[in-house]
């Protein structure tokens, strides 16, 4: 079941009960739709500002952070995964449409469809291992910076602001010891690092 061209999705939600015209089945879904589907809580495929908001506090980020983080997320992304020219006044996300979301200056794991690159072995490793300057694992900050100054394509200002951004808020949610390891990188692709993290909050009483 599709949504009408012309709709705006938070205006056109379903009644109770009601399957959501938005709605991705998991099992069918892309590695950057399992990334962005986190931040969809009540599974309808529309990622509302304060399912955002919600899914960054519940990963750790502070109020000021995640206030940020939903504004930048919402404001710059929500148009482009619509189904009409119309502005949607919540600036909804929908799911089904993040593959729209790719920009520039990215690392390239992803396909311009959210799958990921099918390369023979460690596909995370391969295209960013070398940014590991000594071997650990993984990335620290001043890596991480210049792995995104390598990826940055010309005159690609929209793309070099917006890998800086996801970059330094991964940065944030997974280094230990100043470090992001491969493993963490990798699940954050997938979006199996932000339920990792989730499950371990729950179990520490952090999230209600």
């Amino acid at each position: 079941m599709t949504a009408p061209a012309c709709s705006i999705p938070s205006l056109n939600l379903p009644m109770q009960g009601e399957k959501s015209p938005y709605y991705v089945a998991p099992e069918k879904m892309t590695p950057l739709q399992k990334h962005c589907a986190f931040f969809d809580r009540n599974g309808d495929g529309l990622i509302m500002p304060w399912e955002t908001y919600e899914g960054f506090r519940i990963l750790g980020y502070n109020l000021l952070l995640s206030l940020f983080g939903t504004f930048l997320v919402h404001f710059f992304f929500s148009y482009w995964t619509l189904d009409t020219w119309i502005p949607d006044p919540f600036f909804a996300i929908v799911l089904r449409n993040v593959d729209r979301l790719k920009h520039g200056s990215d690392t390239e794991v992803y396909e311009h469809d959210g799958t990921i690159k099918p390369i023979q072995g460690d596909a995370v490793a391969t295209m960013l291992g070398r940014f590991d300057g000594d071997g650990k694992g993984g990335m620290d900050f001043m890596e991480m910076i210049w792995m995104t100054q390598r990826k940055w394509d010309v005159l690609d200002f929209f793309g070099w602001w917006a890998a800086k951004f996801e970059w330094i808020f991964m940065w944030i949610l997974s280094q230990k010891n100043g470090v992001m390891s491969w493993d963490d990188i990798k699940g954050q692709y997938d979006g199996s690092l932000f339920k990792d993290i989730e499950a371990k909050r729950r179990g520490e009483g952090l999230v209600r």
